[in-house]
């Protein structure tokens, strides 16, 4: 993973645990990460003791409260392991994009597409670049990075 794409205010969707921002943080310790995520019974471990804060909030609902406020935007959108329909609903969330600092990136890694909606073939419309495994273990990664001069 690129060093740029990994720096200042990060949203992981989907935290569980924390092992995605633990990793996040191997590669720059000084991003501010705010983790959301729906299960409740160990966010208060917050096992690995990285995020700045974490939410009980589904992830598409997170997103649309974040954005009529306005004041929060971040550099990194990240999740690892969401299922398929949430995948899709948040994927085609018109908030996703908007919630991004300038140059900012959206970086989701899953285990199962399901294209019924044809939603990949929006997404590589929209600038996504999908990575799609070749064996049925393989992970599948969806990118985006704004490339604005802003």
């Amino acid at each position: 993973m690129e060093q740029s794409i990994v720096k200042g205010d990060v949203l992981d969707l989907g935290c569980g645990r924390g092992s995605v921002g633990a990793f996040l943080r191997t590669i720059d310790p000084e991003i501010r990460l705010v983790g959301v995520d729906t299960v409740t019974n160990y966010q208060g471990e917050n096992a690995y003791n990285v995020y700045a804060e974490i939410r009980t909030s589904d992830a598409e609902d997170e997103l649309n409260s974040i954005f009529p406020k306005g004041a929060e935007k971040y550099d990194l959108i990240v999740s690892c392991g969401l299922p398929p329909k949430i995948l899709s609903r948040l994927l085609t969330n018109e908030n996703l994009l908007k919630v991004l600092k300038p140059k900012g990136a959206v970086l989701f890694i899953f285990d199962y597409w399901d294209n019924k909606n044809n939603v990949l073939s929006s997404l590589i419309a929209k600038g996504f670049q999908f990575r799609g495994g070749k064996h049925f273990v393989d992970q599948y990664i969806l990118f985006w990075q704004d490339k604005s001069n802003d």
